[in-house]
């Protein structure tokens, strides 16, 4: 019978191989996180909450929101708000709301003449932002909670979305 080798050892000093495989690792993964910078959508814009106040309603069971919010879009072409959606967090629950259409806006304040707080217009759906535009707007919203539990509240947090862009979301006390 013929010796046959089923198993053949290796050459070569084991560090040597070892450093070759993590050099190999390295550019993969310096080829992979080059491909992402380079294909990763830029910020379209940012921005901050500059004012919040509340409006109890009848029974202070539920009070209507107003948001007071500055943006400045990065890009060099104009950006189309696609929703505004605002959490109120307070007492460990949180609640959601979605923005108020901007054409309902000029009613809230019409029937509650305390949420003129704000001169900014409306800040909605379909909400356009020029290039390179900074430009404040009013996101109107409603919670069921009491004007004192608002007050208390841990936080206030707005997430705008964009058509074909990154969602973009502000936290304010």
């Amino acid at each position: 019978m013929s010796d046959m080798r089923l198993y053949v050892q290796p050459k070569g000093n084991p560090a040597v191989r070892i450093m070759v495989a993590l050099g190999a690792i390295a550019v993969i993964g310096a080829a992979v996180a080059g491909v992402y910078w380079y294909t990763a959508e830029p910020q379209a814009a940012k921005g901050a909450i500059t004012k919040t106040f509340a409006v109890e309603q009848a029974g202070g069971r539920r009070i209507i929101v107003g948001v007071e919010v500055d943006l400045e879009n990065l890009l060099s072409r104009e950006i189309v708000v696609q929703e505004i959606e605002v959490k109120l967090t307070s007492g460990g629950t949180s609640y959601s709301d979605m923005a108020a259409p901007s054409f309902e806006q000029s009613r809230y304040l019409t029937a509650l003449p305390a949420l003129q707080q704000s001169a900014a217009p409306p800040l909605a759906a379909e909400s356009r932002l020029p290039d390179h535009a900074k430009v404040t707007g009013l996101v109107i919203v409603g919670f069921p909670v009491s004007a004192q539990r608002f007050q208390e509240r841990g936080s206030v947090e707005v997430t705008i979305r964009f058509f074909g862009h990154k969602p973009l979301t502000l936290r304010a006390k």
